[in-house]
C-alpha cells in the first residue's frame, strides 16, 4: 500500500478479495499462446485488501475474416479514505478489461491503436473515479495501475504509480521493468539514492502520480519485444518491496508452472514482510520464436 502526495509535497481486503479472473477459451484448433498464474493475499496488518487484479489470457477475436489472439493483465493498488481504495482499483481494472474485449474486434491491431486504447481507458476510468468521489463526498481516493497487453511478439504496457510490470527472460533475469512514480524514484533519478536502497527508504510508500480523478493523469507507455518462454510479471509494491530483483529472478529460474511460480513469489514476500497486501500475475509466452 502506498500513500499519495502531490508533487509540491515531495521537495496507499475488505473481507473478501477483489480479484477478477476471466477465462476465454480458444477453439481446439488454435494454439494456446499464454499460460498464466495469479495470486493475492491480504497483509497481516490490513483490515481489507484494496488490490484488484484481472487476467484475460488467449482472447480470440475474428472480425472481417481476420483472426487475432491477445492476452491482457492488470494490477491496481487502491488507496483512499475509509473503505474506498478498493473501489478505485476495481474501476481501473474493470474499465481496461471491458475496453479490451471491444478492442479485439478492431479490423487491425497496431501499436498506435493499443496506445490509444490505453490512454482512452485510463482517462475513462479516471473520470469514473472522479464521479464516484463527488457522488460520495470523498476527498481522497485513488489507485495505481500497471497493465500489459501481449499481442504477437510485443508486450504493450501502461503504468501509473508504484505497481510494476517486468519482462523476464526464460532464464529468469529481468530484461525490462516500468519506472515508479514515487518520491524515492525521483531521488534515484537525481542521483541522491541508489536503486538498491529504495526498498528500505522510510518514504518509499509516497507515490507522486495515481489515478485520483484529477486532471491530466496519463500513464507511462512501454513497448517490449517478447519471445517464447519469456515471462511478464505484474505486481503491487507489496511484492517488490519485500523481494529483491535477485530473489524474484531466483524464483522464476526455479521453474514450475506460472501458477506455481507466482504462488512461491507471493508466499515468500509474505514471509519476509507480511504487513502489506500482495498481488501478482505472471504470464508466460509458450509459442512463437525462442531466442538461443
Amino acid at each position: 500500500m502506498s500513500r499519495y502526495i502531490t508533487n509540491h509535497e515531495t521537495g496507499c481486503q475488505i473481507h473478501y478479495r477483489i480479484i477478477f479472473i476471466v477465462f476465454v477459451c480458444l477453439p481446439l484448433d488454435v494454439t494456446e499462446v499464454i499460460e498464466y498464474g495469479l495470486m493475492s493475499i491480504r497483509g497481516e496488518s490490513r483490515q481489507r485488501d484494496e488490490d484488484s487484479a484481472l487476467c484475460m489470457a488467449n482472447i480470440q477475436g475474428i472480425s472481417e475474416g481476420k483472426d487475432k489472439v491477445v492476452s491482457f493483465a492488470a494490477v491496481a493498488d487502491g488507496m483512499g479514505s475509509g473503505e474506498r481504495g478498493e473501489i478505485a482499483s476495481k474501476i481501473a481494472v474493470n474499465t481496461l478489461g471491458k475496453n479490451i474485449m471491444g478492442f479485439i474486434l478492431e479490423e487491425e491491431i497496431s501499436s498506435s491503436k493499443i496506445t490509444r486504447l490505453f490512454l482512452n481507458s485510463v482517462r475513462e476510468a479516471n473520470q469514473m473515479i472522479s464521479q464516484y468521489a463527488r457522488r460520495n463526498d470523498i476527498s481522497s481516493i485513488g489507485t495505481t495501475l500497471t497493465a500489459a497487453l501481449i499481442e504477437s511478439d510485443k508486450v504493450h504496457v501502461a503504468n501509473i504509480g508504484d505497481s510494476r510490470t517486468y519482462l523476464m527472460s526464460k532464464y529468469g533475469n529481468i530484461k525490462n521493468r516500468t519506472k515508479d512514480h514515487s518520491y524515492v524514484q525521483q531521488l534515484v533519478d537525481s542521483g541522491l539514492l541508489k536503486d538498491s536502497e529504495v526498498r528500505k527508504h522510510p518514504r518509499r510508500n509516497i507515490v507522486t502520480k495515481i489515478m485520483d480523478g484529477g486532471e491530466g493523469v496519463e500513464p507511462d507507455l512501454y513497448e517490449w519485444k517478447i519471445v517464447k518462454n519469456e515471462y511478464v510479471l505484474l505486481c503491487c509494491d507489496g511484492l517488490w518491496e519485500a523481494l529483491t530483483d535477485e530473489a524474484i529472478e531466483k524464483i522464476v529460474l526455479s521453474g514450475g508452472s506460472p501458477q506455481e511460480i507466482v504462488r512461491s513469489m507471493v508466499k515468500r514476500a509474505n514471509e519476509i514482510d507480511g504487513s502489506d497486501n500482495i498481488t501478482a500475475i505472471i504470464m508466460k509466452k509458450i509459442e512463437g520464436i525462442e531466442e538461443a
